[in-house]
């Protein structure tokens, strides 16, 4: 009888011990999966805030100066969450298609000169390379303000974006030559006075009678002043242009935007394939 206790007891003590594994594995199992949803759900949070970061530039009829904006955000992410903090995540590629040579005489000004190169390509695009280098193109194309400041104002003294988009602005005033007609002489004066007008100071020295640079250091900071302002008035001519957002790519495992593609729209214009930049 005695034995016979001695085994219901221990019987109840391995039922009642299985119960309390049982019952820890259940609760082990409830909270695993707790912490996992809670995890889930804060990366959908996180990968609905990031895509909505990039998801606002998919759409049509979208200027220039918006995908200058993109590009920095683009810059700044594969920077800093892509390619140095080991996130695994993929770094966003952007192409933006401009078109044939005809459609780039839209950004181009007419006169010889400097040019933006990265603006005189059919595509400006980051897709090639794993790494901030291939972001080159996008950086210079964001950096034209303050590297157009930096050269000009080596030259010139201290220049603003403010005043190079003055200048872009008067473009077609600078661009007297000093090999017109000497009838030109008034205009490559007013030349003078507009940019000391513009600028607050005096810039170049012209001849009163002749209206050529009395100077070549005159002549060198007209030269100067000529190069940022075709470069700037591309740059301008850019932010002006639309374009149609055509793909959006996402990485199939974290559901972020990896990938995004645009098009310039064009007009045919006296018979030429023209920007559209109304």
């Amino acid at each position: 009888m005695e034995n016979a206790s001695k085994a219901l007891l221990i019987a109840a003590g391995i039922f009642l011990a299985i119960m309390i594994v049982s019952l820890l594995v259940v609760l082990y199992n409830d909270i695993s999966s707790y912490y996992t949803q809670k995890h889930e759900a804060t990366l959908i949070e996180q990968t609905t805030k990031f895509n909505a970061k990039f998801e606002n530039y998919h759409r049509n009829n979208i200027r220039g100066s918006d995908l200058i904006s993109l590009m920095n955000k683009i810059i700044d992410y594969n920077a800093t969450e892509s390619y140095f903090d080991e996130t695994n995540y993929e770094r966003i590629k952007v192409t933006i298609t401009l078109g044939n040579e005809e459609v780039l005489e839209g950004f181009k000004t007419g006169y010889e000169g400097k040019r933006n190169q990265y603006l005189m390509s059919s595509v400006i695009t980051n897709t090639t390379g794993d790494n901030w280098v291939s972001d080159k193109k996008l950086i210079a194309i964001t950096n034209t303000p303050s590297e157009m400041c930096q050269i000009a104002s080596a030259k010139l003294g201290r220049i603003t974006d403010k005043e190079l988009q003055l200048l872009a602005s008067k473009i077609y005033n600078i661009f007297v030559t000093d090999e017109e007609d000497l009838d030109y002489a008034d205009d490559r004066l007013y030349r003078a006075y507009m940019l000391e007008d513009l600028l607050g100071k005096n810039i170049i020295e012209v001849n009163e009678e002749t209206g050529k640079t009395t100077d070549k250091f005159s002549a060198d900071r007209l030269q100067v002043i000529k190069d940022i302002t075709i470069q700037y008035y591309q740059y301008m001519q850019f932010k002006r242009a639309k374009f149609d957002c055509t793909e959006v790519k996402y990485d199939t495992e974290t559901n972020r935007i990896v990938e995004m593609n645009f098009k310039l729209q064009t007009k045919i214009e006296n018979g030429k394939e023209k920007p559209v930049m109304d």
